[in-house]
């Protein structure tokens, strides 16, 4: 798994994707730093409460198809 820093880029609009989120660790005891989020490039930012300094895509299973794509980033 490789992780982009969103400086460098950012994923497409609605792709789930892991996030990383260092300051987790010292703002909020109760939420995990990597978890799974979608990027809305719409409002600019992650589907998070505390926005990610790195991502990495999630490889999709085998069965997986436009339909259960449309159904995951249904909003």
């Amino acid at each position: 798994m490789d992780w982009i820093n969103v400086k460098d880029r950012l994923p497409e609009h609605g792709v789930t994707v892991l996030v990383f989120r260092p300051q987790v660790l010292k703002e909020d005891h109760t939420d995990k730093p990597i978890r799974e989020a979608y990027y809305n490039k719409n409002a600019r930012c992650f589907s998070c409460w505390h926005q990610p300094t790195e991502w990495a895509e999630i490889e999709k299973p085998s069965g997986w198809n436009e339909n259960l794509n449309n159904r995951q980033i249904a909003t």
